[in-house]
């Protein structure tokens, strides 16, 4: 499975995990007394793998294709709505944990964003770029790539203190939402009691 998008710039990652606790918060109210238990042990090991980008074990490929002249620096002089063919070489970085987490704009964000695929297999995700070859200079053309990898790098090291502040308060939070439930549900309990009549749990 491939999913292409712009790094870091699909969504807020604060929203995203504000989301993922309401997600709990709304399964848990529609729990029993009896069931809360159970739950309170799986929400609170639903944590977010924090991701990490293999570059040591990056690989690249390479193909041709045309470039309109429009995209090429301004030290080609070409004729604007032609395209040109053009080298293109891939990198091919494996990563660790939860992909989706490259989406999301961490709190503290860098102005940076770059294209990126990611092919879904397992426990061996990957992640690839782009860059097209407008020099012949291995030196300059590295300095794209290595640029490249040092913002992916410090953008998921901001990613990973927001997921790892989340996964370290969510047995609190998990908690704090099973009490409440659990206090909704003895005052149901109560209250149904005062009335007299036998109590017979629903099927709903």
């Amino acid at each position: 499975m491939y999913d292409t998008f712009k790094a870091f710039q699909e969504a807020y990652l604060a929203d995203h995990l504000r989301e993922r606790l309401r997600y709990i918060e709304e399964q848990i109210r529609s729990l029993r007394q009896s069931e809360l238990t159970e739950a309170e042990q799986k929400f609170s090991k639903e944590t977010i793998a924090v991701p990490v980008l293999k570059f040591d074990n990056a690989y690249i490929t390479h193909y041709e294709k045309d470039i309109p002249a429009e995209e090429h620096p301004q030290s080609f002089f070409f004729d604007r709505g032609e395209s040109y063919p053009r080298q293109v070489v891939v990198y091919h970085v494996p990563m660790e944990g939860d992909t989706d987490m490259l989406k999301f704009a961490p709190s503290t964000n860098l102005l940076w964003t770059y294209d990126l695929e990611v092919k879904r297999q397992g426990e061996k995700d990957e992640v690839s770029f782009e860059i097209i070859v407008f020099t012949e200079d291995p030196e300059k053309f590295n300095q794209q790539y290595e640029q490249i990898k040092n913002n992916l790098t410090k953008q998921l090291e901001n990613v990973s203190r927001d997921v790892n502040s989340y996964n370290d308060s969510l047995p609190t939070q998990v908690t704090d939402l099973i009490s409440k439930r659990r206090s909704v549900l003895g005052k149901q309990d109560g209250f149904l009691s005062s009335l007299g009549v036998p109590v017979k749990d629903s099927q709903k």
